[in-house]
Formats: structure tokens, C-alpha cells, sequence
């Protein structure tokens, strides 16, 4: 019988809004890296029933996700690729040029069209008079997209350098010499874009005797490390251009579609304007203060969704066969995976099921806190993304995107997430405690998560202090270490006495199929088959949080 398995457990059924089921830890893939260790993502896990919205906000200040009604926690001690929680204040952001240019774009693209009798505007956006301002003064020709271009594929080749476990750079090696550089006359037949990187490479490694294998081997391990990084401005590398290797050693980049991504390449040698001297032109429009860029951002976005033209509607989640067929195409063409692994069960369980309680906000108003869907349809009332995000009472948490393949030239990872800092602007108004957005989790030795770093100021959690700190100051320790202290040494390191330990295991609520008991009620036997399993799991959530999260057996 029951009482006889778990002791004195007659307990009569009490109100809980949060339940569990206990799993631990466990080893899987891991996709930010090459290490070819199946097993070298490690987390500890649990599987979570029901939960209240301050339960989960809770646990995502400790280092947990979730993933459908899977709740897990990176132990970054042990795992290959280590996992910080990043968030961003969104009263403290300071948008980036890039991301300017992003919403810009979308702004352009989406705009109605002119008709016939409208004379074209000489006006210039607020947006873009601003940008040209910071452009004549830096001395940099405005037109000038494919060095823009180069500079980046240089900057993410370096990343490349920095993180990659597929092939070995000697200490000598100087990354300065990485440069990609436009090709001219009758190599633009070929390419677009062009590096030597792989030839230097591998003369450095013959130099100090490092084995590489062959050149052009070399500069395939290099392509495709870079073909799934994020173009900032552009999109992710392999949607936007074709990497190739030629016999030679050098790695070729060719535009996919020239007369969007850059509109000006094919005809930068023969219209390329002279550069002009500094402060040789000025813009008619003042100087740009701080936050009017933002300001900038917002009125664009503003104007999109008033006009129709780019809209946003946020639903509570829910199955929709028009979001899952985008889904599909997203995965497949974007991440490659499989048609037949993408089933409605799989979507559903991924991205659907919630444990979250829906709960409404303090004034009544708005979407209340909660799981949702952020739609963006155009006019047509095509959908072009989706954002999985939960509202809690701190935060808005980015759970996934998944967006329509052809879009990928506008960057809707960038737009979506500057769009999702505008929700958590315009939610703080109803809910003043909610004015930060997590991104979910910084990974800095794979630079294809780098990007989250990109929204200032961001703060990483401290997994050793719990305490959150700068991303500026994060950034050099990183760079030295995959996982330790990143809080100031002052800061004191979080850790549980086994006295705080004992005390809270006789805490922790627990269901039975007879009822509610706590540890001290179930049978000697059985009190010690779970005190090990128990501890682990306090030691992961905290000794408050862990007295009320119910934890469901049998």
C-alpha cells in the first residue's frame, strides 16, 4: 500500500500552483561546438506540470530554461560549452548602428509604394539623416555596403579563429593579418569576396609544426564554421551569400541575390562617389542626442504597425497549422533538419505546451503574464516570423524564433528582438517591476551566440556568486576562461552549508498519490532512497524556492 511504501503520508490535499517531477542530471549533444562529445551538454533537469509565473522567474535568475514543460539548468562545471543567463534593462538600451539599419530596411521594404502621381521624396527619415550625419563625419563613404560587408566577414572569420575546435592556430599566428577584401575586374566573375585566410593559416602551422592536413581541407573547416554565423546587418552568412573554396586554398564568397543584399556592388567601380573630406559636407539635420536613435527605431516600428504594412499581434500560445507549416520551412531550410523529424507532436511539445499560469497583470490591462505567440503578418497578412516568448513579473523571456526563409535578407532575428524590447518598454507602463528582456543564454566560445552580446548594456548571471554582472567586464575573463567567477572578487560565492541543506530538505512539499507529506512523514527506507536526489535539486534552486515548488512522485 501506499502508507506502507511512504509511511505516514494521510495528508489531505492542500491549494499549490507549482508542481514538479524530479529528474537530475543528464548528458546530451551538444550543437555549439565540435567536439563530437554526444554527451557533453550537461544539465540538470526536471519536468514541470504546472507553474506560477514567480516560480519560473525565479528559477530563470538561477540559471534555468525552459523547453516546452522541460525545465533544465546548464552545470557549466562540467559541460564543453559553458552557458551564461544574459538579460538586457530596457531603460539602459542603446541601439547600434547596425540595428538601426535592420529596422530601417524593414521600414523601406515594407512601405507603400508610390504611385504614379507622387513625386519621389527628397526628404530624408529622421532615422537616416541622423546615420548620415555620424557618416560624413567619420569620413566614410556612405555607399559604400560591400566594404561594410568585408569588414564583417573579416570580424567573424577572427571569431572563427578564437573558438574553433576543429582545427589548431599557433600562438604566433597574428589575427590582425585575417582580411577579407572585394574582388575586382574579372575575378568579380567569380566572387564577390575573397581570403587568403586558410593559405596564411597553414604556412604559420608548418612553421610551428602544427598538423593541419591539407590547405584546401583547411579552408572547407573554415567555411563552414562561418557559413551558419550571423551577419549582423545581413542575416545569417550562408542565406545571403555562397562560400565556396577554390583549388588554391582561397575561400570565394558570391551574393546570392547582389541586387538586394547590396544594391550598389554591381555598380560601386563604376559610380563610386569620391569620398569626401571631413566635415566637407554636413547634413542640414541637427546632431544626433542620445536616445534620439532609439527614438528613431520606434517611430519606424510605430509607423509599420499603424499603417498595416508590418504588424504584431501577441496570443496566448496555442496550436496554429499556418505558424507550424512556417516552422517546418524555417527548420529545414535554415537549420537543415529533417521534414519527417518535424512533426506536429514535436513542434507542439517544443514550442506550444506551457506550464505557465496564465495571471493577469496588477491594473487588469493588457496581455496579463504567461506563454505567448508574437505573429508578424504583412499587409497581405502573410506571416513572416514568430516569436515564442513567456511574460513574467521581471521580464519578458525570448523562448524561439522561427521565421519564412525569405525573409532572412531583413534579419529578423535582429528586428524581432529589438521589437520584443519595444513590448517590454510598452509593458513596463502596466507592470513597472517588468523592464528586463532575457535573451536566453550567452555562449562565448561559439560565435554564432555572440550575437546577444550585441543589445547594450547586457548583464551575464554569475554562476558562482548568482549575482549579475556587466557583459563589458564578463567579456575579458571569457576570453581567458570558459567558466568562473565573473562577479568582483568582493563578491562572495553562493554556496549551501549542509546545515541550510538539512533544513530545507524538511521543507520541500510532496506529492503522493495519498496526498501532501513532507520528508520527516515518509518511512526511514524511503527518506533515504531521496535525501541524496533532494539535495541536489536544493542546491539548484535555492532553499526558499525549493519550500514551495511542489515535487510530485509515484
Amino acid at each position: 500500500s501506499t502508507q506502507s511504501t511512504w509511511g505516514s503520508a494521510t495528508c489531505v490535499m492542500s491549494s499549490f500552483r507549482s508542481v514538479c517531477q524530479l529528474s537530475g542530471e543528464y548528458g546530451s549533444a551538444c550543437h555549439y561546438c565540435t567536439t563530437g562529445n554526444k554527451r557533453g551538454r550537461v544539465s540538470y533537469g526536471m519536468q514541470a506540470e504546472i507553474m506560477t509565473v514567480a516560480h519560473y522567474q525565479q528559477l530563470i535568475d538561477r540559471g534555468w530554461r525552459r523547453s516546452g514543460t522541460w525545465l533544465y539548468k546548464p552545470s557549466n562545471d562540467k559541460a564543453c560549452c559553458v552557458q551564461h543567463t544574459i538579460r538586457l534593462d530596457v531603460q539602459q538600451y542603446v541601439p547600434t548602428k547596425k540595428q538601426a539599419q535592420v529596422v530601417s530596411k524593414v521600414h523601406r521594404t515594407v512601405a507603400p509604394s508610390e504611385t504614379p502621381s507622387e513625386a519621389p521624396s527628397t526628404e530624408k527619415t529622421e532615422l537616416e539623416a541622423m546615420e548620415d550625419d555620424k557618416t560624413c563625419d567619420s569620413n566614410t563613404d556612405h555607399g559604400a555596403r560591400g566594404s561594410d560587408l568585408a569588414s564583417e566577414l573579416t570580424e567573424l572569420l577572427r571569431r572563427v579563429l578564437m573558438s574553433s575546435s576543429s582545427f589548431s592556430v599557433p600562438e604566433q599566428f597574428d589575427r590582425n593579418k585575417v582580411q577579407v577584401k572585394e574582388t575586382t575586374g574579372k575575378q568579380k566573375l567569380l566572387a564577390d569576396f575573397s581570403t587568403p585566410l586558410a593559405i596564411q593559416l597553414a604556412a604559420s602551422c608548418k612553421k610551428a609544426g602544427a598538423p593541419i592536413g591539407g590547405v584546401t581541407q583547411l579552408a572547407n573547416r573554415i567555411a563552414g564554421e562561418l557559413a551558419p554565423m550571423e551577419i549582423a546587418a545581413f542575416g545569417p552568412v550562408e542565406t545571403i551569400l555562397d562560400v565556396s573554396v577554390s583549388d588554391n586554398g582561397y575561400i570565394n564568397f558570391k551574393l546570392k541575390c547582389p541586387e538586394i543584399c547590396m544594391p550598389d556592388l554591381q555598380s560601386q567601380q563604376s559610380t563610386r562617389k569620391p569620398k569626401q573630406k571631413a566635415n566637407a559636407h554636413k547634413s542640414n539635420h541637427p546632431k544626433a542626442k542620445p536616445g534620439s536613435r532609439l527614438d528613431a527605431i520606434l517611430n519606424h516600428i510605430n509607423q509599420m504597425e499603424q499603417d498595416g504594412e508590418l504588424t504584431i499581434s501577441t496570443v496566448p500560445s496555442s496550436f496554429s497549422e499556418e505558424e507550424y507549416e512556417v516552422y517546418v520551412r524555417y527548420q529545414t531550410v535554415v537549420h537543415h533538419d529533417r521534414r519527417d523529424k518535424l512533426s506536429v507532436h514535436q513542434y507542439t511539445n517544443f514550442l506550444v505546451e506551457s506550464p505557465l499560469i496564465p495571471e493577469p497583470f496588477p491594473t487588469g490591462e493588457g496581455s496579463g503574464y504567461g506563454s505567448f505567440h508574437q505573429i508578424y503578418r504583412t499587409r497581405q497578412g502573410q506571416i513572416v516570423a514568430v516569436g515564442v516568448v513567456d511574460i513574467l513579473p521581471k521580464c519578458l523571456s525570448s523562448v524561439y524564433l522561427f521565421y519564412d526563409p525569405t525573409f532572412s535578407k531583413f534579419s529578423p532575428g535582429i528586428y524581432t528582438a529589438i521589437r520584443e524590447i519595444y513590448t517590454v518598454q510598452q509593458l513596463s507602463a502596466l507592470a513597472p517591476s517588468l523592464h528586463y528582456y532575457y535573451m536566453g543564454f550567452y555562449i562565448h566560445t561559439c560565435p554564432k551566440m555572440r550575437y546577444k552580446g550585441d543589445y547594450h548594456p547586457s548583464e551575464l548571471l554569475c554562476p558562482i556568486t548568482q549575482t549579475w554582472v556587466p557583459l563589458d567586464r564578463c567579456i575579458p575573463l571569457l576570453e581567458t576562461r570558459k567558466y568562473g567567477k565573473l562577479a568582483v572578487e568582493e563578491t562572495p560565492a553562493y554556496k549551501l552549508d549542509e546545515s541550510t541543506i538539512g533544513s530545507a530538505l524538511n521543507r520541500i512539499p510532496i506529492l503522493l498519490p495519498a496526498g501532501e507529506c513532507r520528508l520527516g512523514q515518509l518511512t526511514q527506507e524511503s527518506q533515504e532512497a531521496l535525501k541524496s536526489a533532494l539535495s541536489q535539486y536544493v542546491t539548484r534552486v535555492g532553499p526558499e524556492l525549493a519550500s514551495e515548488i511542489f515535487l510530485s512522485f509515484g
